[in-house]
């Protein structure tokens, strides 16, 4: 069953807060995040596949070919090759397990999150990293198969991978954040969780280079998933946001189903569409986003830019971390002046200009500095499009909406990397790889559109879906009692009293 309706300008966490300010259960949350991400499939995917190539090599007493520029390869053997393909099948493999289980696994944990509570979720999550990280440490230091390791990235899945963090994390901190302060604080955990994905995996690998040890690299991925879930262990650290609901599986689906269901019916007022709008763009955003650092790696590879493998961690690492640093500091600075839809609009702005400078660049300066500092506010309209969306449905309706957001993310992320691979594989074959990035630059325009309908059509006041669901709820009891009209018009009135900054 739904949670009852609670007033939208409070944070639910009352519990949670009580004898500490709202900001230090923000701050413990983040801990979390920190130690939880530098486990997450991003890292051990970089780690994985180079692990999984030093290992196929030594199976074969082949010795892998270090520094040098590939392009100015020109006799490559077939043991190459056959190790190359071989790494590549295992880097399906890991994907498929990590990025496309959850995509399966992602809605139904989620919206469970409504009836068991978001902490039993979050120990299930921090339990899959832990697994991973320990089947790749026991692979590595016993020399068997890297094929074992893939049991440990199928838990991973199964637990929800990022999209199930990155869904219930925005969800644990709009419950207990002010929709005035969402904005910000959903920003916040989004320029955490991908600081950490793109600064984790240039130290690790610098430690590999240093350490020439996967053993050790591993050990220490492992230890950092341990402490996450150590830290969630405790409850008074991170604290409950929800109350627990005991439910039977079968009435866990019907209410899971029912409460999705009632996301979209009890939209009303405008609300429904705006709510399909937002959504497409976000989808639109995440498709765009998701692979396009990979797409771009592929790309730099090639001629005629050839990029070592220094230049390919330095590209990951300019090519997101000042996004993810700046972003929560621009959304907060922006907010003070005009509202969210301006940030929004930056953000597309950034997208084109990337695209565009990806396409034209002839130089490893220009592709990896010029592209990647042009769109360096590109990613921050997914937070600002998920904080505009938690202000369109009912408190009730947030584990719904999550839920649907999770599905939409799971779907848009998997599909990016193998949609954008496939199209670029067929580019390069015909010769016309750049035609790639203008097709992207237009399709990243194409969200400004709809973003603006939805601006302009906004309420100056603002909506108030817990208030309509009451004033629903209040007509239905008048219709069955009547004579009680002015005792719920009371709770309708004093439920509307946040309003939206235009």
């Amino acid at each position: 069953m739904p949670m009852s309706p609670s007033p939208e300008g409070t944070p639910l966490l009352k519990d949670g807060v009580k004898g500490r300010p709202t900001w230090v259960s923000i701050a413990l949350f983040l801990v979390l995040q920190i130690l939880v991400f530098i486990a997450d499939e991003t890292v051990m995917a970089t780690l994985g596949v180079q692990f999984a190539r030093s290992a196929f090599a030594r199976q074969r007493n082949f010795t892998l070919p270090v520094g040098g520029n590939g392009c100015a390869t020109s006799n490559v053997s077939q043991e190459l090759n056959e190790i190359q393909s071989e790494t590549a099948l295992f880097s399906t493999y890991q994907s498929f397990l990590t990025d496309l289980i959850p995509v399966l696994t992602g809605l139904p944990l989620v919206a469970a999150s409504d009836f068991t509570g978001r902490r039993p979720i979050l120990i299930l999550r921090c339990l899959g990293p832990l697994i991973m990280a320990l089947g790749f440490l026991v692979v590595s230091f016993f020399d068997l198969s890297v094929y074992y390791a893939l049991i440990g990235c199928a838990v991973f899945g199964i637990s929800g991978g990022f999209v199930l963090l990155h869904s219930v994390s925005m969800l644990y901190v709009t419950e207990i954040v002010s929709p005035k302060q969402r904005g910000v604080a959903i920003t916040t955990i989004y320029g955490i969780q991908y600081t950490v994905v793109y600064v984790a995996p240039l130290i690790l690998n610098s430690l590999l280079g240093a350490l020439g040890s996967f053993t050790i690299v591993y050990l220490i991925v492992t230890c950092f998933a341990l402490l996450a879930l150590l830290w969630m262990l405790p409850p008074n650290i991170i604290r409950e946001s929800v109350k627990k609901q005991p439910v039977h599986p079968v009435d866990l689906m019907k209410g899971i189903t029912r409460s999705v269901r009632d996301l979209f019916v009890e939209a009303t007022g405008g609300r429904r569409w705006r709510l399909i709008v937002i959504l497409a763009c976000y989808a639109v955003v995440s498709f765009n986003l998701h692979g396009f650092q990979n797409t771009v790696t592929l790309y730099g590879l090639g001629e005629p830019f050839c990029w070592t493998p220094t230049l390919v961690g330095v590209f990951a690492f300019i090519y997101g971390g000042p996004n993810a640093i700046l972003a929560p500091i621009i959304v907060w600075f922006m907010e003070l002046f005009v509202s969210d839809y301006w940030v929004i609009y930056l953000s597309i702005l950034c997208g084109i200009a990337e695209y565009l400078l990806t396409a034209v660049a002839e130089t490893n300066a220009m592709l990896i500095y010029g592209a990647s500092f042009a769109g360096i506010f590109f990613g921050i309209s997914q937070p600002v499009y998920i904080a505009l969306l938690t202000r369109l449905v009912a408190t009730k309706s947030h584990g719904a909406l999550f839920s649907v957001h999770t599905l939409v993310f799971a779907l848009t992320s998997a599909s990016s990397l193998i949609v954008q691979s496939y199209v670029y594989s067929l580019a390069v074959r015909s010769g016309h790889a750049v035609v790639m990035f203008y097709v992207m630059m237009v399709l990243s325009g194409s969200v400004i559109i709809p973003t603006i309908v939805v601006h302009v059509a906004e309420p100056k006041e603002g909506f108030h879906p817990d208030a309509a669901i009451a004033e629903n709820d209040q007509s239905r009891d008048d219709a069955q009692t009547p004579g009680s009209k002015e005792d719920n018009f009371n709770l309708v009135e004093s439920s509307a009293d946040d309003k939206k900054l235009d």
